[in-house]
Formats: structure tokens, C-alpha cells, sequence
């Protein structure tokens, strides 16, 4: 598994600044830690927002990272605010093109999301086929499947609410620790 977390940062999209999604980059260290899964973040401005362009550094080292290595799945870490009800949008395309056929993940990450008391929106709320997503880019230029996965905010803030944040962590280290990935 490759977790990423491309806004992790500040990045420019369309000539604007974006502001990082906070503890994104945070989720994805300690997956690492935890799972062993590789991790690929940003961590200074990224004149190109990885998550829009294609022709960003970003991807072009994640093309490296996934090159001959036998990753066979890609987790991409990102931030929403408050204003959704739920806490976990998986984000797999529209048709979930972006899972080549793996629909279950969604099924497990359900499952270990209810586990822990955190609740899943439907894929249709961030369905990461719109610009050329990270997860997009995945699956349709380097066929690799692919998850991106928006975390609401209340889960993303371990100072004010580090319960919340222990259950996010766990919910996505027993996805990735129950993923059967040898097929």
C-alpha cells in the first residue's frame, strides 16, 4: 500500500494559494508506522497542487515509488471541513473505476469505520474522477487501484480531540492490516 497525501501543504491551484489540509500528512506518518505501508506527502509549497495537475513533481515521484515496486493499492489522504455529516468519503470514481473490481474495500473500510464509531458518506460526495486526482491518476495512468479518502475535520484535530483521532487511525490501520492484496 501506498498512502499519500498530497495536500499535506500549501500548494497553487489555478494561480491561487490553497492552504495545507491540516494533519493530513500527520494521518499518513503514522499509517506508516503503524501498517508499514509506504507513504509519500508534501511537505514545503507545491507550485503545482499534486491533486489537479498531472505534470506535478508529486506524481511524477509517486510514478517512481509505484514503478516495478508491486504496490497494489493506493490510499489517498485528504481533508473536508465540518460542514458534512459524515466523517469518512471514499472517493473511487464514478462508476468505482478507480477499484478495478476490489469494490469489498469499500465494504472493509465500512466495516472497520462502524467498528470505531465513525461514520462513512456515500462516494458520490467526493467521487475523485472530476480533475485529474491523485487517485484518478492511480488507476487510469499507472494502473494501480486507488482510494482517496476525504476525513472530515473533527477527526483531523488530535490536539483538541486525540479520541477521535485514535479511532480514525485505528479504523484506517485495520483497513489496511485486513486488505488481502497478494491476488
Amino acid at each position: 500500500v501506498l498512502i499519500t497525501a498530497p495536500h499535506a501543504s500549501v500548494h497553487r491551484r489555478m494561480g491561487k494559494l490553497k492552504r495545507q489540509e491540516f494533519f493530513t500528512g500527520a494521518i499518513a506518518v503514522s499509517l506508516h508506522s503503524v501498517t508499514g505501508a509506504h507513504v509519500l506527502f508534501t511537505n514545503a509549497l507545491m507550485e503545482r497542487d499534486p491533486n489537479f495537475y498531472d505534470d506535478s513533481p508529486f506524481k511524477s515521484r509517486m510514478e517512481s515509488i509505484l514503478s516495478g515496486s508491486g504496490i497494489r493499492l493506493v490510499l489517498d489522504i485528504h481533508g473536508t471541513g465540518t460542514e458534512k455529516r459524515g466523517y469518512i468519503y471514499p472517493g473511487v470514481g464514478r462508476g468505482n473505476e478507480c477499484l478495478f473490481g476490489n469494490e469489498h474495500y469499500l465494504d472493509l473500510l465500512g466495516h472497520h469505520a462502524e467498528r470505531n464509531s465513525l461514520r462513512m458518506g456515500g462516494t458520490h460526495v467526493f467521487p475523485a474522477a472530476r480533475q485529474m486526482t491523485v487517485a484518478k491518476y492511480a488507476a487510469g495512468k499507472l494502473d494501480v487501484p486507488a482510494m482517496q479518502i476525504e476525513i472530515n475535520k473533527r477527526l483531523r484535530d488530535p490536539e483538541n480531540d486525540p479520541e477521535s483521532y485514535i479511532s480514525l487511525l485505528r479504523c484506517l490501520s485495520d483497513f489496511i492490516s485486513g486488505l488481502d492484496l497478494s491476488g
